[in-house]
């Protein structure tokens, strides 16, 4: 599964049990927005184990995995995890900045 799908099937989970951490980022305007499913999505990328995910069961399997790495101390370079977090919003805006230029504007 590709960070994008991770992403998609994370968003839209209640349960965040599966990736116990709380990730906040500043938007433009200073206030702090929820963004647990963009750092979920980009531990399961870190761990390696995403690309062979294909249900929601491996996806879990894989984020348990980035939280094993980073309890052991050293493996998972925090830096990084930042950094994936946001090359994923910069997807993703990029991404709805595609589909809101494909959309048909009907004027009222």
């Amino acid at each position: 599964m590709d960070v994008l799908t991770a992403y998609e099937k994370l968003a839209n989970r209640k349960d965040r049990s599966a990736f116990p951490c709380d990730v906040e980022i500043t938007a433009p305007d200073g206030s702090r927005v929820d963004a647990w499913a963009e750092g979920a999505a980009a531990a399961a990328w870190l761990s390696g184990q995403l690309d062979d995910a294909t249900t929601d069961a491996e996806l879990d399997e894989a984020l348990a995995y980035y939280v094993q790495l980073k309890e052991m101390g050293g493996v998972i370079d925090e830096e990084r995890w930042h950094e994936t977090i946001k090359e994923l919003l910069a997807e993703l805006m990029a991404w709805g900045n595609a589909n809101v230029e494909q959309e048909e504007c009907v004027p009222c």
